[in-house]
């Protein structure tokens, strides 16, 4: 049954209406007829009607009774967080790992909780062990009522600790630690038939610990944060890479970025070499990019000439507004734009104080539209050697997450075995991240990180009590949560649900 407003002779009546199959065919049959709809809504008994119906709906009665007081509000909690995270943990093999290698020993806490508690308050807000502890009050997380501080410093230590001796086959200049046994099982398990590393991607950054922490760990040394008096440890991310290079057993090559503007042999030489470009178009967020790229050898160096043809337009354009600023500022006689070094380029001095538009070097500047030059020692392709210069870029924006986003400092901890696990957290934080982000782009969607962070926090639960009865209300979802929970396959769960007396 439902509300009908039913216009006759010129005058609206509200109606109670039923729908009835009759064979085929659906049918409205009037049940009531209750007035005329504007003297209902002026005289205030719509609104009363409405009311005393809903006392009669458990969910509705809720929800109203939220509104005018009369309902008990125990408490509010975050859910988002945990809800979507919470499957990414469970299907990227985060969770399983840890309780495999959790389960050797027996922790009388609950270990995996303590790591992921850890992992979620570095996705959202970072800092230390001890903000966590605080965080997590105002969410709802399952598993985490009975864990304390020094659980999450326990777990920290235990992601830290260094293997037995035994253990140490294929160390480096650092100690294999448990750490590192879960992130090559976590390869393991995410790895399919295509997943190599041929090639990976490599960026670094510094963290520095307060305190007394990190005395064999870390070191004092140049600081990127201007803390040359703490001590500090470097901390680099690897990518693996999917185009294809062949690395010869213990050699090194590389591919690097090469300034053409200012490197006579580039700008002279090899821009100017008359060899054909090979052409490639990608998809980019459902936009096609042309790109062209070909090899260029002087001097027994390898260049690869690479091309983005979209970013060569905007260069022409920028380089043709330029020009035209320039025409009416000369028009002017205004010498202030020679301070601008974007014009300046393109000015040639006729005379002490005046200037021209110098064409030819106009000219010359447009064999850089969209145009990146690379150095390299590989036998790649000009094209797979573009490619893998490019996900160079991921690397960067790993980074700049995870020094904004994933805050790891402060870093408190006194021992190297702390330190590592805590550092670990992060790591596995951007797996969550990649996983999540990767999962939007399958739906060919694109999220703002920091909109899915945001509206993922305003997602909340808010218990009522009512009559003796408990129920959960949940704010509904702003567009960043739901495109992150439907990338995440999650469900939310109803608006208003009743649930036992704690």
């Amino acid at each position: 049954m439902y509300f009908r407003k039913k216009t006759s002779g010129g005058r609206a009546y509200l109606q109670i209406v039923e729908s009835r199959r009759d064979g085929g065919q659906v049918r409205q049959q009037v049940i009531a007829t209750l007035g005329r709809y504007e003297d209902l809504r002026e005289s205030g008994q719509l609104e009363r009607l409405l009311r005393s119906g809903a006392r009669f709906s458990c969910k509705a009665m809720v929800v109203d009774a939220v509104h005018d007081g009369s309902a008990t509000v125990s408490e509010v909690r975050r859910l988002g967080p945990a809800l979507a995270f919470e499957r990414l943990w469970e299907e990227t093999g985060c969770r399983a790992v840890i309780e495999e290698l959790a389960e050797k020993r027996k922790h009388e806490f609950a270990l995996e909780r303590a790591v992921f508690l850890t992992v979620l308050h570095r996705l959202f807000a970072g800092g230390s062990d001890r903000a966590a502890d605080r965080w997590r009050e105002d969410y709802r997380i399952d598993g985490v009522e009975g864990l304390d501080l020094h659980h999450l410093y326990r777990a920290m230590a235990w992601l830290g600790e260094e293997l037995p001796g035994d253990e140490q086959d294929g160390r480096t200049l650092a100690p294999r630690c448990l750490k590192d046994v879960m992130e090559e099982r976590l390869f393991a398990k995410r790895r399919d038939l295509f997943s190599k590393l041929d090639l990976v991607f490599m960026d670094t950054t510094s963290l520095y610990f307060e305190g007394a922490g990190g005395q064999t760990l870390g070191r004092h040394g140049f600081s990127k944060d201007h803390r040359p008096d703490l001590h500090q440890m470097i901390l680099a991310v690897l990518l693996d890479g999917e185009d294809h290079l062949e690395l010869e057993a213990r050699e090194l090559f590389y591919i690097l970025g090469v300034r053409e503007r200012s490197d006579k042999l580039v700008r002279d030489l090899v821009l100017d070499d008359p060899a054909p470009f090979v052409p490639l178009t990608i998809t980019k967020r459902r936009k096609s990019v042309d790109y062209e790229a070909k090899a260029v050898t002087l001097a027994g160096r390898r260049y690869i000439v690479c091309r983005n043809h979209d970013e060569a337009k905007k260069d022409a354009a920028d380089r043709a507004a330029i020009l035209a600023a320039l025409e009416r500022q000369l028009k002017k006689g205004d010498k202030a734009l020679v301070g601008n070094t974007g014009y300046r380029r393109f000015l040639a001095s006729t005379s002490e104080d005046r200037f021209a538009i110098d064409y030819a070097k106009a000219e010359e500047d447009a064999k850089f539209d969209g145009v990146f030059v690379l150095r390299t020692n590989t036998d790649l392709a000009p094209l797979d050697a573009m490619l893998c210069y490019k996900q160079l870029t991921m690397v960067e924006q790993t980074f700049r997450t995870a020094k904004s986003l994933f805050a790891t400092r402060p870093i408190f901890h006194k021992v190297d075995e702390t330190i590592r696990g805590h550092v670990s957290c992060s790591f596995l934080a951007l797996v969550l991240k990649k996983e999540l982000e990767e999962r939007i782009a399958d739906l060919g969607r694109k999220g703002s990180w920091p909109d899915i962070l945001a509206d993922l926090d305003s997602l909340t639960e808010t218990k009522v009590e009512q009559d003796d009865k408990c129920f959960l209300l949940r704010s509904p979802p702003r567009p960043a949560a739901s495109l992150a929970l439907s990338a995440a396959r999650v469900a939310l769960p109803p608006t208003v649900r009743q649930v036992n007396q704690a």
